[in-house]
């Protein structure tokens, strides 16, 4: 059996709803009120307006399990230098009921890392209720690191956990290899640039480069910014991979420095971007990849000053 994690769509809503409100009973049966103080179909409704929301579907598209990705810490738990570091964020991971046994949770996590590590993320992180003795010692079971338990007024979870290389006889099993990600994302051409050349040193000597190469220049993005100044972002054409886009919950960073601008306003926040160059000398130019990315809209005209 091999199966396909998909972004759920509004007409999923009711699907999503039943799936955790089935998961909230099934708990609330064993002494854990977890999501039973919400309303699940008005919380998947926001979710999935997001893009945050997949569905894992089986090889005759059934609905089998949901699981909600975002790039949005939540402050009560996480500290100011952990949302600093690009991640991704699960919760309301659950399965049908009527599949309990077959490991659909623990591939819907394996599902969701594969996911950030495509969008070039390393680390995966979750909340789980601080009573819950039994799901902590599940996923410490699959490698995940349990780094502490805080106690927060009024939340009854805080048990903090962290995936950042999976359990080694896991990946031996082949799981990973039984999810297809069905996760296409859009690119369009960051018109706000403009090149610039640099100054290489060579030993004591410096020098400027009159050709411009692969090494000897950067784009800035005029419609980007840090948040601390107007200093304008830059993006190196000797990147080995693209810079990650994303927002932690609290503002919009850049490789985990905070950022403005009017690029911003097009982004939805929780989904992962990022800036690259791309292109040889003479015809590079500065990319924005992610979903949802919508290619009629284009900051300013593209300049390329020497």
């Amino acid at each position: 059996m091999t199966f396909t994690l998909v972004r759920a769509t509004a007409d999923d809503t009711a699907v999503v709803a039943e799936l955790l409100t089935a998961r909230a009973t099934w708990l609330a049966e064993r002494g854990f009120a977890q999501w039973s103080k919400k309303d699940p179909a008005r919380d998947t409704s926001a979710t999935i307006a997001a893009g945050e929301t997949w569905l894992l579907l089986d090889e005759a598209r059934r609905t089998v399990g949901t699981i909600t990705l975002s790039t949005r810490a939540d402050h009560d738990f996480w500290s100011r230098s952990e949302r600093s570091v690009p991640a991704l964020y699960t919760s309301k991971i659950a399965t049908g009921l009527e599949y309990a046994g077959q490991g659909l949770g623990q591939l819907l996590l394996h599902a969701g890392f594969m996911y950030a590590r495509r969008r070039g993320l390393s680390v995966l992180r979750w909340d789980v209720w601080r009573t819950n003795q039994s799901l902590q010692t599940y996923y410490q079971s699959l490698g995940a690191r349990l780094l502490r338990v805080v106690e927060v007024p009024g939340r009854s979870s805080g048990a903090l956990f962290e995936w950042r290389a999976m359990d080694r006889a896991v990946w031996q099993a082949g799981s990973p290899g039984l999810v297809t990600i069905d996760a296409p994302e859009g690119e369009i051409q960051l018109l706000g640039s403009v090149t610039e050349h640099t100054v290489v040193r060579a030993g004591a000597d410096a020098c400027d480069r009159l050709q411009p190469t692969r090494a000897d220049h950067v784009h800035t993005t005029v419609d980007l910014s840090t948040a601390a100044s107007t200093q304008a972002v830059t993006v190196s054409p000797t990147d080995t991979s693209p810079s990650i886009l994303f927002h932690a919950g609290d503002a919009w960073r850049l490789d985990g420095a905070r950022v403005s601008g009017p690029l911003l306003d097009n982004l939805q926040p929780g989904l992962v971007y990022r800036i690259a160059h791309k292109g040889v000398p003479g015809d590079c130019h500065v990319v924005l990849l992610g979903e949802q990315v919508d290619a009629a809209w284009a900051p300013r005209p593209y300049v390329e000053a020497l």
